[in-house]
C-alpha cells in the first residue's frame, strides 16, 4: 500500500490516465482516513440462525436531499461487518419526511 501510495502521489494523473482513462480535468491525490467513520443505525434485526439476513430500520422525520447516501453507508458497514445480504427500509414518521411534499 505504502509503495503504491508513493508512486499515485508522485504522479496523479498518471495513475488516473492509466486505471481510469484519460481526463482534461486537473487530478490530485486525496489523503482519505475512513478509520473516522462513527455512525449508529437506528434498528437493526439479524434473522437467522445461523445468521441468514439482516433488516435495518431507519426512522426518518424530517426531510433529506443525502438520506440515501446514509441508508448505503448503514448497508454498505453491516454487510461488511456480517457478511449477509442487508435490507434496508426508511421508516417516514411524518410527510415531511417526504422532500417536496407537503403536509395534507
Amino acid at each position: 500500500d505504502a509503495t503504491i501510495k508513493d508512486l499515485a502521489a508522485q504522479g496523479p494523473a498518471d495513475f488516473v490516465r492509466r486505471f481510469d482513462g484519460p481526463t482534461t480535468q486537473p487530478v490530485e491525490l486525496l489523503n482519505v482516513d475512513l478509520s473516522t467513520v462513527t455512525t449508529a443505525a437506528d434498528v437493526v434485526f439479524g434473522i437467522g440462525d445461523p445468521l441468514a439476513e439482516i433488516l435495518h430500520l431507519d426512522a426518518q422525520a424530517g426531510a433529506s436531499a443525502t438520506k440515501h447516501l446514509d441508508v448505503l453507508a448503514y448497508n454498505v458497514l453491516l454487510h461488511r461487518t456480517y457478511r449477509v445480504p442487508v435490507h434496508s427500509t426508511v421508516l417516514l414518521l411524518r410527510p415531511q419526511g417526504l422532500l417536496g411534499r407537503k403536509a395534507s
